[in-house]
């Protein structure tokens, strides 16, 4: 029973899975545009086909693509920080992924989407790898995937519904009705989806409830007019793939010693693990004996190790340290239960196809699509468990508290609420042209495209602030400001990491002092989220040719895209405006305006150009080469004018073999690539160490208080907080490798694939627009011949101030071109049989390993050089790592009633041999303990019931 029969077929950019057998996909549409055979395909394609699908339970996209040649998913293990704090956030996808080692995008039906893939809509898959101009020319260089969704069929009247029931309290049900209404002509298919998932860590779910229908029209044997609409809600818990920091060790050490803020001596204190700090928090009791109570002023924590320069200066820190599994289970959760991401959408596609004649067919489609997400979070990428040195502490209604937790330990951070609006639409009109001049020039398949794409995407990021009734802020009137924040406090119970959390910031928080009430509320911070319209007017040729009774297959594409990028102006809530007058928004509030501040215009041209020779019925030789462009971050800023970053520019060479054995039943494809990504972003200039905002405002400073500039240059060159922590720097990408692929598919009951692929990582051109910033700057900053000796609040004069601009980009340089978090070597295999005669008749097992080899994590730091730069030593390796999946199961037909149908039960295992759960993604700098990593899960056990009839 085919979930993707399609008796009437008139648009050759359209395929389905009837040419698929068991786990090898027969056609494709990702190579070409056009209804292609694989073994006619240049281009590196896998199908994921339905079978797969069912027998790996796969239901979202990691257990889709899991067995994929060549895919990962991204962490941002390979950014030298490894700091994967995109995780959860509104204005990112719940899941990034490289393919070849660079960024990769995901489709449904070929249009770029915002909404999680879920396998009960879906229908059968196909990873691209490498940039496709004709493809997609907007899309990320490592590849695409493509999701194909269930449509209405108009041939049959079929149902199915399935329960899922799994480890960790995993609930599922899956319902999937077709309906022919008027036979061969009228067809509606309603799918539903409902999910309830506990996590292995504590406090994680998901709850899924989607719901999509799909009408199919064919008036005429020449046309057809389908129109498919989803809409849900997801909501999910965001965390992190590690556990917390520790941030009391040499406080610990010390012996835990408690005092007074007012006789902190900075000395002697931070030598033994206690620092001071000032903020607004709240401290949330457990509703249960221990009572909440807000700070607001001076306060001691502890430290991790010393933070005194004259006995351990900054650049022999330690840093970073995780927690140890014996001091934090990685099943406990530093994020707290108020932790959330929900996700609102909604999609319509509505597609027309006519036949004119046998040979020219037409093809359009409009789509549009709608999400508002919004993610709740604790700010920091990663929380400390810290301990507490106060024996009194200031308290926000007045007066001091004889602090009742003196010594204990604590979790504590600033909360921020990410929400984002998005929209998407999408027309475009195709026609194809078949035409066949004869065995001597061939048949021909021509296609013309026209597209018109408009997205929006507003991005908030808020930060919880306190403000009192009238909505003034508690501290300063600009409500950005650091001096309105509210941070949480949790205090833990030792040995019960259920409490291990940062508290919730769901929670309402409110207090009363000097006869004022000031409440907690999350407030617009930043413009860096952006608001921005894209428009994207697209012209594409197509091509693809067959010569010499169909032994030489060429294809090719020539892209024209016009884009157009409108970053809104960033403004403030005056006092007349309506969500100021209503309490929605405060007075001065940070906003983005309807007026234009930023315009970016590009004109790219890309083009695909392949062909395939089969030499024999066996062999088949291949090349093909391709480019495409990426979307730049909106979220990024570079220099030297603080605008968003260029277009990702994608580049491949692919060549190789195939070998069709055994009457096809044994088809081997083995691709040599190289293919670049160039201008994408290697690295956020966030620290003292790396951003060029800190030195290059002191000399400003200096310089304008000195009249060596004067005002205007000052505000012209000077770079606001507002960008600070946005700024990164971009560089080139080069991979280079081979991949290989085996279906098998050797009897009737038998199916399976085996992948390999080796990649060599190859950074370069790494910050290359340090150096005209620089220039600029440098030529103003010295203008004058004394300014070089004037001194800026650090206690350094300008010169000395540029020398260390100078080894800030060379060190940016060193530290970004080691090619952190690529596996080079990855394999997996994937097979099932299943019975098809005698007493063992319906049932089938099968199941698959996956191995992928070490990555770098870290270097040796051997010291500075003259120029003050790190100088390493030997390189870290990760481990490997190893998964096995199994499943079994029984189909068996079921007559009852007149009633046609078929039962299914199987069970899946997941990690069938419970891997080892953490992985080190970075060392901290003495390499003595984990600074990142990735949780994975454990074994999981999942039980599938079905019914089709």
């Amino acid at each position: 029973m085919s979930d993707e029969s399609a008796p009437v077929q008139l648009s050759p950019f359209t395929v389905s899975s009837t040419s698929d057998v068991g786990y090898q996909g027969g056609d494709t549409t990702s190579g070409s545009r056009f209804n292609t055979s694989l073994k006619d395909t240049p281009a590196a394609v896998m199908v994921i086909t339905p079978e797969f699908l069912s027998d790996f339970a796969a239901n979202n996209f990691e257990d889709m693509t899991a067995y994929s040649p060549n895919l990962q998913l991204d962490f941002q293990d390979a950014n030298a920080a490894a700091n994967p704090a995109f995780l959860g956030q509104s204005d990112f996808p719940t899941t990034a992924f490289r393919i070849r080692g660079l960024a990769a995008s995901v489709s449904v039906d070929y249009i770029e989407t915002y909404v999680p893939m879920d396998g009960y809509n879906t229908g059968r898959l196909e990873v691209a790898s490498g940039p496709n101009s004709i493809l997609f020319g907007f899309a990320s260089p490592g590849g695409l995937v493509n999701v194909s969704s269930k449509v209405a069929e108009v041939d049959r009247t079929r149902s199915r519904i399935r329960a899922q029931y799994g480890s960790w309290d995993y609930k599922r049900t899956e319902v999937d009705h077709n309906q022919v209404v008027l036979p061969g002509r009228l067809a509606l298919r309603l799918n539903g989806l409902w999910e309830d998932a506990d996590s292995w860590r504590e406090f994680g779910f998901n709850r899924s409830n989607r719901g999509a229908a799909s009408i199919r029209y064919t008036p005429w044997k020449t046309s057809a007019v389908t129109v498919n609409y989803e809409r849900g809600h997801i909501e999910e818990f965001i965390t992190r793939p590690f556990t917390a920091l520790d941030a009391r060790q040499l406080w610990l050490d010390s012996g835990s010693p408690t005092k007074d803020v007012a006789t902190f001596n900075a000395k002697p204190d931070q030598d033994q693990g206690m620092n001071r700090i000032s903020r607004i928090v709240f401290v949330q009791g457990d509703g249960a004996g221990e009572d909440s109570y807000f700070l607001r002023g001076n306060y001691l924590e502890s430290t991790y190790e010393t933070l005194n320069t004259t006995t351990l200066p900054a650049a022999n820190r330690v840093g970073d340290t995780l927690l140890s599994e014996e001091e934090m289970p990685y099943e406990a959760n530093a994020y707290g239960r108020g932790a959330t991401k929900h996700n609102d959408f909604d999609r319509v596609m509505a597609r027309f196809e006519h036949r004119f004649t046998d040979n020219i067919v037409l093809d359009v489609a409009v789509h549009d699509e709608k999400a508002h997400v919004t993610g709740l979070t604790p700010q920091g990428p990663a929380i400390s468990l810290k301990g507490d040195p106060n024996l009194t502490l200031p308290l926000a209604t007045g007066g001091s508290l004889q602090n009742p937790q003196a010594g204990q330990q604590y979790m504590e951070e600033l909360w921020w609420l990410d929400e984002s609006y998005f929209r998407n639409r999408v027309g475009r009109a195709a026609l194809s042209w078949t035409v066949d001049l004869g065995p001597a020039l061939g048949r021909h398949n021509l296609a013309g495209m026209a597209e018109i794409a408009r997205r929006r995407q507003t991005t908030h990021k808020d930060r919880e602030m306190l403000v009192d009734a009238n909505n003034i802020p508690i501290a300063n009137a600009m409500p950005e400001n650091a001096a309105n924040r509210l941070y949480r406090r949790h205090y833990i119970t030792p040995g019960d990491y259920s409490t291990y959390y940062a508290g919730d910031g769901t929670e309402p928080a409110s207090f009363t002092a000097n006869g004022q009430t000031y409440r907690s509320r999350y407030v617009h911070s930043t413009y860096a989220g952006n608001d921005i319209e894209r428009s994207i007017d697209t012209l594409l040729i197509a091509t693809q040719s067959f010569f010499w009774q169909d032994r030489i297959v060429m294809s090719g594409g020539l892209r024209f895209d016009d884009i157009t990028y409108d970053q809104h102006e960033g403004g403030r809530y005056t006092a007349d405006d309506p969500a100021v007058i209503s309490g929605e928004r405060l007075l001065n509030e940070l906003t983005f305006l309807d007026r234009i501040d930023q315009r970016y215009v590009y004109h790219p041209t890309t083009f695909t150009l392949g062909a395939v020779w089969h030499v024999t019925p066996m062999l088949s030789l291949f090349f093909n080469a391709s480019n495409n462009d990426s979307q730049p971050s909106v979220v990024k800023l570079i220099l030297p004018d603080r605008t968003l970053p260029p277009l990702v520019e994608g580049e491949t060479q692919d060549a190789g073999f195939m070998l069709n054995l055994l009457e096809g039943k044994m088809f081997l494809r083995v691709t040599a690539f190289e293919t670049s990504q160039l201008k994408t972003l290697v690295a956020g200039l966030r620290t003292d160490d790396t951003n060029p905002e800190l030195p290059s405002n002191r000399i400003l400073t200096a310089l304008r208080d000195t009249n060596h500039i004067t005002a205007a240059e000052y505000q012209d060159r000077f770079i606001p907080d507002a960008d600070q922590g946005f700024l990164s720097a971009t560089g080139d990408v080069v991979n280079r490798g081979v991949e290989a692929s085996l279906w098998l598919n050797l009897t009737a009951n038998l199916t399976g694939v085996i992948n390999y692929s080796h990649t060599k990582v190859d950074r370069s051109g790494i910050y290359p627009e340090f150096d005209p910033w620089f220039a600029a700057q440098k030529e103003l900053w010295l203008r004058d011949a004394s300014a070089g000796s004037v001194v800026t609040e650090s206690g350094q004069t300008v010169t000395q101030e540029i020398s260390y601009l100078e080894t800030q980009a060379r060190g940016v340089r060193i530290d970004n071109d080691f090619g952190f978090g690529e596996r080079p070597d990855k394999a997996n295999a994937s097979l099932r049989y299943k019975f098809g005669d005698g007493s063992l008749k319906g049932l089938f097992l099968g199941g698959g390993v996956r191995w992928q080899s070490a990555m770098k994590i870290g270097r040796e730091l051997t010291g500075k050089d003259a120029s003050g730069n790190n100088t390493y030593g030997k390189t870290y390796y990760g481990k490997e790592t190893f998964n096995s999946d199994a499943f079994i199961g029984y189909r068996r037909p079921l007559e009852w009633g007149g009633l046609d149908a078929e039962i299914l039960v199987q069970l899946n295992v997941t990690n069938i041999t419970d891997e080892d759960v953490f992985q080190v993604l970075r060392y901290n700098n003495d390499n003595s303990g984990a600074q990142r990593g990735l949780l994975g899960e454990p074994r999981s056990y999942r039980l599938t019931v079905g019914l089709e009839f």
